[in-house]
Formats: C-alpha cells, sequence, structure tokens
C-alpha cells in the first residue's frame, strides 16, 4: 500500500515539474467530534468543496491518530487500485470522488476511539485535510440490586425484611459504563433514605466508570407487597435502565397473651380459651400448647379471627376434664426465618370436679373391731377440686342404703367402741361442685354375749305338764351357750339350737324343753350361759307353777290427747302368770265423794276415759286379769282433766291494735268465778304454732311484742298442766263495706256528706274574714288601752318586701329598751325583713340609756318616741306593748322550744318555772303543737328574752340564741335571733 503511494507522489511531481497543470485547492470538512454507542455502526462524514472532476482527483485516506488506514485513490489519471483499506470488514469507504468520502465503521468498539483524519489530494498535488473526534459511549449494561445477604437479587424479586428496623440496599451497575451514569432510588410512599453516588472510573485511558448507590430503608408494616424502584439513566443515550425489588416487611409480634382464661370450669363444660397477638405481617401462626404437647389446629374447636384493631385471635373450645386439672395451656406464634417463636405466659383453668375415689382409712381393721377400743378414728380421702373447703360426713345405713343414724361430721370418731357401733357407715365428701360416696364400710365390732329372755325371766307349769324355757344370747363371734339346772348341774342335751347370723352379730336361741313337769325337781331357777373368746353371760329363768298376773306398772297419761271430758292412759303389763291376761281400769274422782268408774276386761294396754268433768283431778288405777286371779293394783297415777275454753268460760281477749296489748275479760256481769289456779295463754299461728310463755289472769293487759293480725294470734285455757282448745282474740271491727242492696243509702250519705263539707268551708272563710276585720281594728283599741309609751313599728310586710323607711325611721326601729323589731335574719320569713335602707348611713339618736329595769307591764312616759312618718307606716303603727299572733314561721332548720312559765305578782319578774309549751322544728307553713300559744312580745329580761301572753299573769320564755320570726298579715315583724 505504502509501495502505491509513494508511486502516486512521484507521478503528481513529475507531472507538476511540467506545465502546471495541478492547479485546483479543495476545503475538506468533518464533524469535529462524533458519539457512537459501542457495539453501534457509526458513519464519519468527510466532504470537501469544490467539487472536483475526476482528473482533478487524486486520492481520499482516512487516517487513526496519524495513521491512514483507508485510502481510495484516483484510477484514471493515477492507474492505480480502485481502494485499499487495513480492515476491509471493519470500515466501509464510500468516495464519490467529486465532493466526499464517508468512512462507515461497523460495530465500534473503545478501540475505535480516536481522533480521525480525512485527506483528499487533487490534481494541484496539494493534501487537503480535516479531523473529527469519534468518542465511543458504553451504554448501561444492567443493574444489580444487592444487600448483606446476597450479591444480586433479579428483578421483580421479594425481599424479607425486617418491619421498622433500617435495612440497606445496593443498587450497582452490572458493567461499567461511560461516561458517568446517574442512579436513583424510588419508593412508593417509603420511608428511605438515599447515600450519594460513588463512580470508581477505570485505571486505564478506556474512560469506564464503575458506579453504585445505597439506599436506606426503614419499613413499617403497611410497607409490605411495595415497589422499592432503582434506576441508570445514561447523560448521552437517553437510556435508562430499571431493576426493581418488592418489599416483604416481616413485623414480628412484640407479644402473645391469653386474654381469655376461664378460671373456673366445671369438669365436663366446655370454655373458652381465646388467645391474641397483634396486627404483624405477615399474620402471625397462633397454636395452642397443652401441657408442653403441640394441640393440632384442623379441628372444630379452633377458630382464627381478625379483631376489630387488627389483632390476632385463635379462640380453643375444649370440653374440660378432671384430667385437665394442673395442666397448663400456653399460646405460641409459630417461627418464621425473621421471626423467633413466641410464646404467651401459661393459662391454668381452675378444673372444678366433684369428689371421687373416696377412700376410707383407719388405724386398725374396721371388720375386726374389738369392744372397747378407745380412741377409734375413721377417715376417708376424695379426689377432687377444690377440696381444701370441702365438707365431709358420716351417715349409718342399712343393707339397702337407706339412712338409719343421725349424721355425723368427719372424722368418725369412736372413744370407746360398744357393740352398738356395729354396722355400715357411709362417707360423703361434698365440695360445693357435687358429692360423692364412699363403698360402704361394715363397723364389725368383736364382743362378748349378752344373754336375755324373752319371757320376763319366769316360766310357769303345772305338775304334769311340759314346757320349754328360752335363753337368747347375741355375741360375735358365735358364742357357746350352756343350760345349768337348778342344783348347778350342766345340762348337756338341749332341746334345740336356733342360731341366726349376720355379719355383725349371731343371734343364737337355746330352747329347754321339759316334759312331764315334776314340782318337787323341776320347780326352780335354771341358769343360761353364753361364752365365746371375749367374755360370758348368764341369765336366770325360774320355773314355777302358773299363778295370777303380776301388777302392771309404768302407768301414765297422754297429755297431748287430754281434753275436757277425756283422759288417756297407758301401761306397762306385769308377768301374765303363765296364763292370758287382761287388764281392769279404775278412774276415779278425787274429792269427798270418791266417785269411781271401772273399765274390765281391756285387752290393749292403752284405754281412753270418757264422759268425765272438765278441769277436775282422776285417780286412775290399773290391775291384771287371768284364769288364776286378779292382781294387785297398780301404784295410783293423779291427772286432770283439761279447763273448758276461753268461750265456753264466759271470757274474751281483746288485742289493741295501737299498744299491742291484749286483755281478757268477762263477757258479762254474769259470768261465774274461775279457779285460782286457772290462767290464760297465747298461742301465736305464724307459719307454725308457738306457744307464749305467759300466764293471763282476768283484766290484765300483756303486750305482744310481736306483730300479729287476725286469726294469727289464740287464747286458750290453762291450769294444772293441761290447756283447753283455743279461741281467736278478737280484734276491733273493720269498717263494714256496703252491699249492693245499700247503694241507694249510699248515695244519700255521699250527698249529705258534700252539703256538710260546703257549709263548713263557708263557715271557715266567714270566721277568716271576721278575724281579719278584727285584727285591723286591733291597733287603735290597744292604743286606747294600753300603756301610753310609744315604741316603734315595723310597716305591715307584703310579699315585695317593706318600702325603705327614711334614715331616722330605720334607726327608730331597730332597738329600744331590749325590744327588736324588723332585725335582719336569713331564716325569717319576707314579711319580717329589715326596714334599714342598703345605701344609708345612720347614725343612732342621742337619746338616754335603756332602762335596763324595765319590765313586763312599766310604764315608761319620760321618753316619747314618735311614731315613724309615712302614710303606709302611719297606718300599721300601734302605741304600747306589741301583740302577735304566732304562726308557722319559726327557723328552718334549727329547733326551738318556747317554754310557758307562770308568773305570779308577788314573785320576781325575772324568776321563771318552766314547763313545755310547744315545740317546732322550723317546718314552714306547720302549725304550733299547742293551740294555747298564740301570743308573743319578745322583751330581754336578764340573760333571757320573753313574751308576754294576752293575759297578765305568765309570759313565754325563749333562749337568746334562739331565731324565731313571729308573722301574720295584720300586725308588725317581730325577730329574735
Amino acid at each position: 500500500m505504502m509501495e502505491g503511494h509513494w508511486s502516486v507522489l512521484v507521478l503528481v511531481v513529475i507531472a507538476c515539474l511540467g506545465p502546471p497543470v495541478c492547479t485546483y485547492a479543495v476545503t475538506v470538512t468533518t464533524v469535529a467530534q462524533r458519539s457512537a454507542v459501542e457495539g453501534a455502526d457509526v458513519q464519519l462524514t468527510c466532504t470537501y468543496t469544490p467539487h472536483t472532476t475526476p482528473e482533478d482527483f487524486g486520492y481520499l485516506a482516512w487516517s487513526k491518530d496519524g495513521s491512514a488506514f483507508l485510502t481510495y485513490e484516483c484510477e484514471q489519471s493515477c492507474g492505480l487500485q480502485a481502494s485499499t483499506a487495513t480492515s476491509p470488514g471493519k470500515y466501509d469507504l464510500n468516495v464519490d470522488t467529486t465532493s466526499s468520502g464517508n468512512l462507515t465503521i461497523f460495530g465500534v468498539g473503545l478501540d475505535d476511539e480516536a481522533t480521525y483524519m480525512c485527506s483528499v489530494l487533487t490534481s494541484d498535488l496539494v493534501v487537503y485535510s480535516s479531523t473529527t473526534q469519534l468518542i465511543v459511549d458504553v451504554p448501561i449494561q444492567g443493574l444489580v440490586v444487592s444487600d448483606f445477604r446476597t450479591t444480586s437479587y433479579t428483578n421483580n424479586s421479594v425481599v424479607q425484611i425486617q418491619g421498622d428496623q433500617s435495612y440497606q440496599f445496593r443498587c450497582s451497575l452490572a458493567l461499567p459504563s461511560k461516561p458517568r451514569v446517574a442512579i436513583e432510588w424510588e419508593g412508593e410512599q417509603i420511608n428511605i433514605t438515599m447515600g450519594d453516588q460513588v463512580d470508581e472510573p477505570s485505571s486505564d485511558d478506556s474512560g469506564l466508570v464503575t458506579s453504585y448507590r445505597v439506599v436506606h430503608v426503614t419499613p413499617g408494616m403497611q410497607d409490605s407487597g411495595k415497589v422499592l424502584r432503582c434506576s441508570a439513566s445514561h447523560p448521552t443515550t437517553g437510556q435508562v435502565v430499571v431493576s426493581t425489588v418488592v418489599l416483604d416487611v416481616q413485623v414480628c409480634p412484640s407479644s402473645v397473651m391469653v386474654h381469655e382464661c376461664p378460671t373456673s370450669v366445671n369438669s365436663g363444660d366446655s370454655a373458652t380459651l381465646g388467645c391474641r397477638s397483634a396486627a404483624t405481617s405477615p399474620p402471625p401462626v397462633l397454636y395452642w400448647l397443652y401441657d408442653g404437647a403441640r394441640v393440632d389446629n384442623t379441628s372444630s374447636e379452633f377458630r382464627a379471627t381478625i379483631a376489630e384493631d387488627i389483632a390476632n385471635v385463635l379462640s380453643y373450645t375444649k370440653q374440660f376434664e378432671k384430667a385437665d386439672f394442673n395442666k397448663e395451656f400456653v399460646c405460641c406464634i409459630e417461627s418464621t426465618a425473621m421471626c423467633s417463636q413466641l410464646c404467651s405466659e401459661p393459662c391454668r383453668p381452675d378444673i372444678l370436679s366433684p369428689p371421687s375415689d373416696v377412700t376410707v382409712h383407719s388405724r386398725i381393721p374396721l371388720d375386726s373391731v374389738v369392744e372397747g377400743t378407745r380412741d377409734l378414728e375413721v377417715n376417708c380421702t376424695a379426689s377432687g377440686n377444690p377440696m381444701g373447703a370441702s365438707y365431709t360426713s358420716w351417715t349409718r345405713i342399712d343393707e339397702a342404703g337407706n339412712v338409719v343414724g343421725p349424721q355425723r361430721n368427719a372424722p368418725l370418731r369412736f372413744d370407746a367402741v360398744s357393740r352398738a357401733d356395729a354396722g355400715m357407715y357411709r362417707c360423703t365428701v361434698d365440695n360445693g361442685v357435687g358429692s360423692s360416696h364412699s363403698t360402704p364400710t361394715k363397723v364389725i365390732v368383736y364382743h362378748a354375749p349378752n344373754t336375755t329372755n324373752e319371757q320376763g325371766y319366769r316360766a310357769h307349769g303345772n305338775e304334769g305338764e311340759a314346757i320349754s324355757l328360752t335363753c337368747i344370747a347375741e355375741a360375735k363371734p358365735k358364742p357357746t351357750i350352756t343350760w345349768y339346772t337348778p342344783d348347778n348341774r350342766t345340762i348337756t342335751d338341749p332341746s334345740s339350737v336356733l342360731v341366726k347370723q349376720t355379719d355383725y352379730s349371731t343371734h343364737v336361741t337355746s330352747n329347754l324343753h321339759i316334759f312331764n313337769i315334776d314340782p318337787a325337781i323341776h320347780y326352780g331357777s335354771y341358769r343360761c350361759q353364753a361364752e365365746n373368746d371375749y367374755g360370758r353371760s348368764e341369765i336366770f329363768v325360774t320355773l314355777s307353777g302358773k299363778s295370777k298376773p303380776s301388777p302392771p306398772t309404768a302407768v301414765q297419761f297422754n297429755q297431748k290427747v287430754t281434753t275436757d271430758t277425756s283422759l288417756t292412759v297407758v301401761w306397762q303389763p306385769g308377768h301374765d302368770g303363765g296364763a292370758v291376761q287382761t287388764f281392769t281400769v279404775t278412774s276415779c274422782l278425787v274429792g269427798a265423794n270418791q266417785k269411781c268408774s271401772v273399765y274390765r276386761g281391756l285387752n290393749d294396754t292403752r284405754f281412753e276415759i270418757l264422759a268425765l268433768q272438765s278441769y277436775s283431778l282422776y285417780d286412775v288405777t290399773v290391775t291384771g286379769d287371768n284364769v288364776f286371779g286378779e292382781s294387785e293394783a297398780s301404784r295410783p297415777a293423779q291427772n286432770s282433766t283439761a279447763p273448758l275454753s276461753p268461750d265456753r268460760l264466759g271470757v274474751v281477749a281483746t288485742y289493741d291494735i295501737a299498744t299491742g296489748f291484749i286483755t281478757v275479760k268477762p263477757k258479762s256481769n254474769d259470768t261465774r268465778p274461775l279457779p285460782d289456779d286457772l290462767c290464760f295463754g297465747l298461742e301465736v299461728k305464724v307459719i307454725v304454732a308457738r306457744r307464749e310463755d305467759v300466764c293471763l289472769k282476768l283484766n290484765d293487759p300483756f303486750r305482744v311484742e310481736t306483730e300479729v293480725t287476725d286469726s294469727q294470734i289464740w287464747v286458750l285455757s290453762c291450769g294444772r298442766g293441761v290447756c283447753s282448745e283455743a279461741d281467736r282474740v278478737m280484734f276491733p271491727p273493720l269498717p263494714v263495706e256496703s252491699t249492693l242492696h245499700e247503694t241507694n243509702d249510699l248515695d244519700i250519705i255521699s250527698l249529705v256528706a258534700i252539703v256538710a263539707g260546703a257549709v263548713v268551708c263557708l263557715v271557715v272563710i266567714l270566721i277568716v274574714f271576721a278575724a281579719w276585720k278584727w285584727n285591723k281594728n286591733r291597733g287603735p283599741m290597744l292604743h286606747m288601752q294600753m300603756s301610753s309609751r310609744k315604741l316603734p313599728t315595723l310597716p305591715r310586710g307584703n310579699i315585695s318586701g317593706p318600702p325603705s323607711p327614711s334614715c331616722q325611721e330605720a334607726m327608730e326601729s331597730q332597738v329600744y329598751d331590749g325590744l327588736e323589731l324588723g332585725s335582719m335574719n336569713p331564716y325569717m320569713h319576707p314579711y319580717a325583713q329589715s326596714t334599714l335602707p342598703a345605701n344609708k348611713q345612720c347614725t343612732p339618736p342621742s337619746s338616754g340609756a335603756p332602762d335596763s329595769d324595765l319590765r313586763y307591764g312599766d310604764n315608761k312616759d319620760d321618753i316619747a318616741i314618735p311614731p315613724p312618718s309615712g302614710e303606709k307606716v302611719k297606718q300599721n303603727h300601734i302605741d304600747g306593748t306589741y301583740t302577735t299572733t304566732l304562726t308557722s314561721y319559726l327557723p328552718m332548720r334549727s329547733p326551738t322550744v318556747l317554754k310557758k312559765s307562770v308568773r305570779k305578782p308577788s314573785s320576781p319578774a325575772d324568776k321563771l318555772t318552766s314547763e313545755s309549751a310547744f315545740s317546732s322544728v322550723g317546718n314552714n307553713n306547720s302549725a304550733p303543737e299547742n293551740a294555747d300559744v298564740e301570743t308573743a312580745l319578745l322583751v330581754d329580761v336578764g340573760n333571757e328574752r320573753r313574751s308576754p301572753s294576752d293575759s297578765d299573769d305568765g309570759y313565754y320564755s325563749v333562749p337568746k340564741s334562739s331565731r324565731v320570726a313571729s308573722i301574720d298579715e295584720t300586725t308588725p315583724a317581730l325577730a329574735v335571733y
């Protein structure tokens, strides 16, 4: 190639040495700088002017950084090849030989970045050139998003991060770029903080830059699912590359709690346990641990819900059994990649269960307790909940389980075991939830025999007859019975033995049969002896001839059925003497005549004696009779028949509802005298009948403390230990209700009552009007009759308050010789308000000192105070002593007692003898309790304030500390306070 260039140059030089034919000059133009993206095709333009003809065109060459690498030569003028190139496949040169020669570089790379020069040779043998700077830009080859866990996330990767904690992502160029790119982070309302972009230039002169930028994210649960976006922008190409990650914000629960833990559940009942965890992302997986083992959540017993506050709730409804007692229920949150397992505090429901497994304990076996064993204690235990406050009791039962003895508290104690304690016992435990019984426990007592005879230890048989003697022995274990003759010889072959055995005892009945009785041989006392390992016992049965019965014993009366005409007698029969016996009852009226009645042939040991006199004493005896004769009489028993009822005695009991007193009085003067030992009792029948411990006499009132109504209290006649039938106590008669046929009478009575009421109202109105007229004219009358001394008054009061007087008038109405009028008092009626104007400053009149010796009734003429001025005041002014009517205007909330004192003319005026007049607790508009207190004038005397009455013989006094307002419509207001 270079050889060709030199050849062209030589030819040009030779030609130019000849005639001047190469005189064509051109201007070459290229783009000063051209950018291209790596890998793209780029065209470098080269133009020149003016245009050349083929004859003037020499060649067009491109050089890179001063080294020619591609030339296009003229074919005709120079006779050279059309073109040459260093890299034919890399470049393409398009030359038109007249104006341009554009160079195309294919797949430009960083090694193509250089200064390119376009050179044009024309016929004047001058090379004309222009340069262009080719800059190769390296595009963004991709972005890499990474964190501390991985070096690269693919686009749209879901990344789990911890909520509410700062987290760093890094966005880097996959390969260096050129020039520097701008990296930005964006989030959809995510709290992010970007760091500065870091650029790392290549160490060679390629101009490549490696860049990255970090971002700090502090996500909340609300950011879960949001996209974090990293973008890189190429400054020259406008290329934008984006890589995103999706945030999976893991908000671990801070706590889990059992918010619903039943405190107590009855065994067999269902209850719900509730587990609650705050809202997290993702929602936590809750599960229950039962006594440390995980419970399967898939059954219908579980229910997962989201509460109103977005909390997660897992409910566990379980039927609790006794086995669940003291078991722990714990609620846990399943662990995740970022959240560890978290469990609640344990819940221990108190499982209430009735007692079970009731077991009996004792220090010795109960099936072989020796009689006399001391301080035997039998306990029972049970399982259940609760047991601390359980109640344990013992009952004695029979074979069928029926209770046959009283209930006894636990433990079952025997101070000294006796044969009577043998039997079946059952322990009952009750803990408030339920009760349970133990298996019946048998207490078997080993004891010595006990021997008895059902024939009264006697037997009767005449000569030649046969008889059997009976001996019954009861023991545990079975006793051995031996008979002995009257002369103490052992009888080795008793006729028959009957054995009846139970778990608790053995009953042995031995019958000794004697045939063809010989009185000389067989009569006498036979001994029966029973013996076992724990002792012996014996009885004697006497055989004799048949005889009359023994006297009956224990004759007594059944007082519950005693009446005023009958007695019921009972007795114990004596020995029948070996023959069937009957009984004879004899009753005798106690008295001078000893009137007796005899009742024979009685088969029973109970007999009712009829047709007796009331409230009379009777002596009763009983005898026994058989074919051999009659026994001696029993000891006499004495008893009285009941008295007649109060009504039959001619008396009546009445009850005063107001006082609660009951009085028994004769119905009339014809009532016969009552026995001295007779009195009257009371019976109150409220729910159950209760006999009062009282003995009333005629006209002797008795107060009943219990509140009773009609038909609840009754009166009885009582004496000698028996009482009569009860009669009702009479109550005051209630108003008789009008019946239908009295309707017309009722209408007439109502009409009369209405008319009478109207008349009374009219009379009252007339009386009030007359009183008002009298009071209106009362002032002038008093002015004429009373002392000439003039005292200040107050104007007549009214609801709107009194008129404001002048300063002088107000001062005159305050104090004069101990009389206070119209003083201000917050407790007073509005009529009794002060007459002193609030806006006036008054000075008391310069008068002499009040007379301290002023007494009621005294006249004082040396000081005359004119009445207040003003028509309204003058109209109500009264000279002399003031008299007002006490009404209801006593102080509220302040009890006041007025006391009346009788004044004798000869006694000192200030000496008081008090007696109660009336009292008031200050209830407005209530009338005084004592109607004779009508007037009051308040005057200081010593340490008291007194109020004279209408008459001159007395006055009322009230303590100085009292507050009283005394008002009516026609007289001035007076006040003491």
